[in-house]
């Protein structure tokens, strides 16, 4: 059953994980650093409102930890499958699950299952630690719409991921988009600072990242309280690059597949 396949890799995800306790711990204590940052800049900017996002509110702190949250959520949507499937060429797994009768769409579930559980636990995290650093209250938020937002974003995120692992697997290295889309989201869609204070062809640019629109739509919806209807100039910007990008992507990894097959390069990395 697909649940059972589902589980399967889930749990080998996890005693993978769980088996390097270094990397693990390592990991588990990285998730303070964000807070302290948080922390000092909580001190930096107290009872400090800020102009360019008195539209979220005019808090910075919370304008920062919501950014910084879609960010790292689409990262991990974005490097799931590159990851995942250059871990089975090493481990030689890759060659043995494409024999199995499990379905294209099972596997890439499975593989992007456990780095996702992760991100949500870790962003659950900084969600309390905001709590209890800087008080962050979401008291007005629209969690429907946030939760919509947050699934196109990973749909449209993971989509660009597929692109990724297709290139992995075709070209045996690493891919050049990710590094791009981590390095430009970063700088041009909003996380750090409000996208309305770059000039006008950077705001251009900015407009054509998933990432903006997702930040945007999230912070109006969490921070805000916004409805879905009025997010629209964000969320159908977001549902097209869905619509487009994912069958897109997933054709483009079966001709990766197809391609890797006839080569006989699957377990090549």
């Amino acid at each position: 059953m697909t649940l059972d396949k589902l589980y399967s890799f889930l749990w080998r995800d996890w005693q993978q994980a769980r088996s390097y306790r270094l990397a693990f711990l390592m990991q588990s204590v990285g998730l303070a650093f964000p807070l302290i940052g948080i922390f000092f800049m909580a001190r930096l900017f107290n009872n400090v409102n800020v102009d360019a996002i008195e539209e979220y509110g005019g808090s910075y702190v919370e304008f920062l930890i919501v950014g910084l949250m879609v960010v790292s959520y689409s990262g991990t949507a974005l490097r799931s499958f590159t990851g995942s499937l250059r871990a089975a060429q090493v481990t030689g797994s890759l060659e043995i699950l494409l024999l199995t009768p499990t379905k294209l769409s099972t596997m890439l579930f499975g593989w992007a299952l456990y780095p996702l559980i992760r991100s949500t636990l870790f962003l659950c995290v900084y969600v309390l630690g905001g709590f209890i650093v800087v008080g962050l209250s979401f008291s007005n938020a629209n969690v429907g719409a946030a939760v919509l937002t947050l699934g196109l974003t990973v749909m449209v995120m993971g989509s660009l991921g597929l692109f990724a692992a297709s290139f992995t697997l075709a070209f045996k290295q690493g891919d050049p988009f990710t590094a791009i889309l981590v390095l430009a989201a970063g700088m041009f869609s909003g996380t750090l600072y409000p996208v309305n204070v770059l000039p006008g062809w950077l705001q251009a640019v900015a407009q054509a990242l998933p990432q903006t629109h997702a930040i945007e739509a999230m912070r109006l919806s969490l921070l805000r309280g916004y409805p879905i209807s009025d997010l629209a100039s964000d969320l159908i910007p977001l549902a097209i690059y869905a619509i487009v990008l994912l069958p897109i992507g997933i054709l483009s990894l079966r001709l990766a597949m197809h391609q890797a097959r006839v080569d006989g390069s699957l377990g090549h990395y």
